[in-house]
């Protein structure tokens, strides 16, 4: 006999609409990404792919999202769009798992987000969106029989359109607020206004590295350029267009990546990395944990930085990325904008954090960079001794600022090894 009772819910659509509506905005495309890419990595190898573009629905264009792998069939799609329900993934706080792409795509598609999925030659579709103030399936006519249904079978139509409907794939096209709204250049109907790359930039900005062979294509309508493109993460671009980078193991398997970019031979104010005006050639720092990026930084942000990283000159050419290992003691908070530790007072995890081991392990020719990189010794002992002077005079109190530093992982270590083993003793979810 169990010794508990189970935590109902006493209002279903306030708890779904509060899960919602919190979901910060940002999220929207990395879940859509995410999933995609998980999909596809399912496919056959040379198979694996996901495409980034538009979809023109009435006369407007609309964000579309396809990707190979396995497809769903019309009960599989109508048991996909409830919260935290997925299709043949683990449950568990550490994994792609919970409240997911539905959640961060709803608050700006409140006409809906349309979902079609080919299965075995067939292929369903399902529109959910929020009418009347509740968030759920939107009815329609079924094509085929002409009776209002959630999940229509829309075949015919797809084969009319000449669409290829020889092996499985999954798309998911974003409809918006309005039926006029172009939700390639205005994702979130102006709130807030994005420039015209933003997908490129947020992807960048958040996958450092695509694994299982899955090839990410941006079609034109979403990069402003004249043909589809590979995306091109930055962990690949800085192995393939840095002049020097390298990978310096710190303390509790976290590896620090360091390279170098330097100033273009003739063009003024790029790096040597700049091929087109869509290269990354600004330099950046980053945490990385599962090959995401959750504290990003690039121009201003990562040069104020710098200095505490033990870049005090030249972090316009030098970038940095530090990268958990895995079963390092940190979660992905829910909406997975930030990390968590799991140990102490389970504070946010953040960059900076880590400046201290950085800067102990920098190494050598990074060290010398930064030594060659700085201005004249004897400028700068006269700019100090003005700047004390001026301290003195306006009376001000130096303070050194508090350092932040990571908590021991192996004070938690223990707990994650036991979660890990807890979510692998469950059955996979399906639906």
């Amino acid at each position: 006999m169990t010794s508990i009772t189970k935590l109902r819910v006493g209002d279903e659509d306030f708890l779904v609409a509060s899960m919602i509506e919190r979901c910060p905005k940002s999220m929207m495309l990395r879940e859509l990404v995410k999933n995609a890419l998980e999909a596809a990595s399912l496919a056959k190898p040379g198979q694996r792919l996901v495409e980034i573009g538009a979809v023109t629905i009435e006369g407007v264009r609309k964000l579309r999202l396809w990707n190979t792998g396995p497809g769903l069939d019309a009960a599989e799609l109508h048991s996909m769009c409830d919260i935290a329900s997925s299709v043949g993934k683990m449950q568990g706080l550490d994994r792609n798992f919970g409240m997911g792409a539905k959640v961060a795509t709803l608050p700006s598609n409140h006409l809906g987000v349309r979902y079609r999925s080919c299965k075995n030659g067939r292929v369903s579709e399902v529109t959910i969106g929020k009418r009347d103030g509740v968030y759920g399936r939107v009815l329609r006519k079924d094509p085929a029989g002409g009776s209002m249904v959630a999940v229509a079978d829309v075949t015919k139509q797809v084969r009319d359109a000449g669409m290829d409907m020889s092996r499985d794939w999954t798309e998911v096209t974003l409809l918006g607020d309005r039926a006029d709204q172009d939700t390639v250049a205005d994702p979130y109907d102006g709130n807030p206004r994005m420039p015209r790359t933003w997908v490129l930039r947020e992807l960048q900005h958040r996958f450092f590295r695509i694994g299982d062979e899955v090839r990410l294509m941006l079609a034109p309508e979403v990069t402003a350029a004249p043909r589809t493109r590979a995306f091109i993460p930055l962990a690949n671009h800085m192995a393939q267009n840095f002049a020097q980078w390298e990978a310096v193991e710190l303390p509790d398997g976290i590896v620090a990546r360091f390279g170098y970019d330097p100033a273009h031979p003739s063009l003024p104010g790029r790096n040597a990395s700049f091929i087109d005006r869509l290269s990354p050639d600004i330099s950046f720092a980053g945490l990385v944990h599962d090959d995401e990026f959750y504290d990003f930084r690039t121009g201003t942000r990562w040069t104020q930085e710098a200095p505490g990283f033990g870049i005090s000159f030249g972090a316009r050419h030098l970038s940095v990325v530090v990268e958990l290992p895995k079963g390092y003691p940190v979660r992905p908070e829910g909406y997975r904008q930030f990390l968590r530790y799991l140990n102490g007072a389970q504070d946010q995890v953040r960059l900076v954090d880590f400046a201290a081991m950085v800067r102990a392990h920098r190494p050598g020719w990074v060290r010398d960079l930064v030594q060659s990189l700085s201005p004249d010794l004897d400028l700068l002992d006269n700019v100090n001794e003005q700047l004390r002077k001026l301290i003195a005079e306006l009376g001000i109190t130096r303070k050194r600022p508090v350092v932040r530093r990571p908590p021991p992982a192996k004070d938690a270590v223990r707990g994650v090894v036991q979660d890990e083993a807890d979510a692998a003793a469950r059955p996979q979810q399906k639906a």
